[in-house]
């Protein structure tokens, strides 16, 4: 009798819950290359806290209806983080979910929301994936 070896393919584990979808919005999978802290403008806790990130696109997972090609795989994007690059315990106790921060070289996958302004994309939520 010869048995045969059963191999499961999963995806990289990832942290915290399912993120909400927009349909406007873009979802992409993305590496942080470098962090920086928010200047006056954008007032507390933005000016003690990393907040705004370069980030490359490593995959663009869904295409939002307000994408047309604004940036592609490979492209690096300046993306300011809502709820900061730290982990949000305790600056952000009302999260049902902290997320966990992230720093340089960390993969994330999130939505990219457009606005008005510099930097000209935020993230609000994120699931941080776990090197396998």
């Amino acid at each position: 009798s010869c048995k045969q070896k059963v191999v499961v393919v999963q995806s990289p584990p990832t942290e915290s819950t399912e993120l909400p979808v927009n349909e406007f919005n873009s979802s992409i999978e993305g590496r942080i290359l470098d962090r920086q802290k928010g200047d006056e403008r954008y007032g507390q806790p933005f000016v003690e806290h990393f907040c705004i990130a370069d980030v490359l696109i490593e995959k663009i997972m869904r295409n939002g209806q307000n994408y047309h090609g604004q940036y592609e795989v490979g492209d690096t994007l300046r993306i300011f983080f809502h709820f900061t690059l730290e982990s949000t315990g305790s600056l952000f106790p009302e999260l049902d979910h902290p997320l966990p921060g992230l720093k340089a070289k960390d993969v994330f996958e999130a939505e990219l929301t457009e606005k008005e302004g510099e930097p000209p994309f935020t993230v609000y939520l994120y699931k941080r994936k776990i090197p396998e």
